[in-house]
């Protein structure tokens, strides 16, 4: 069977990740274990591992027009993740997120959107060429529900 392309929708981020030992208390500052800063966003991690799976994938989003999204750009570009999907907005910055994780695993996270919140149902509509020839369209709801929407319908309709 051929292998279809893959489209996905979903947000942009740029990770910041402290491991801790437990969660700080409100007013507290505390010393974090380890630090590391990494592309993130459902959008994006759902577009890598597809993506490492072999599969050909495409993702569509927005990114700020700032440092961060020449790393996102950058890493899309390694994992071997099509970007004629992307734009930026130089309304905003690339999406944040800051997360405390434990040695469990367990995390808190906190979002700053940027430019996820300007991916807009006509983005979909400008882009709806990548979506012929697709199998599968994977899409997170980090992004605009009325985008998310109009996903679905480009999606069914292809």
């Amino acid at each position: 069977m051929m292998k279809k392309k893959i489209v996905v929708l979903g947000s942009l981020n740029t990770d910041f990740v402290a491991d801790v030992s437990r969660l700080p208390v409100e007013g507290e500052s505390m010393l974090a274990n380890g630090f590391g800063i990494v592309p993130g966003g459902k959008g994006a991690n759902q577009a890598i591992g597809a993506a490492k799976l072999g599969r050909e994938v495409v993702i569509l989003g927005k990114t700020g027009n700032d440092y961060d999204s020449n790393v996102v750009y950058d890493t899309f570009k390694k994992e071997h993740v099509l970007t004629h999907g992307l734009r930026r907005d130089s309304r905003s910055l690339t999406g944040k997120a800051y997360l405390h994780v434990l040695k469990d695993a367990e995390s808190t996270i906190t979002i700053l959107p940027g430019a996820n919140l300007h991916l807009l149902p006509e983005d979909i509509l400008s882009r709806e060429h990548l979506f012929k020839g697709c199998g599968y369209c994977l899409i997170s709801t980090e992004i605009p529900e009325e985008t998310v929407i109009q996903a679905l319908k480009t999606a069914k309709k292809h």
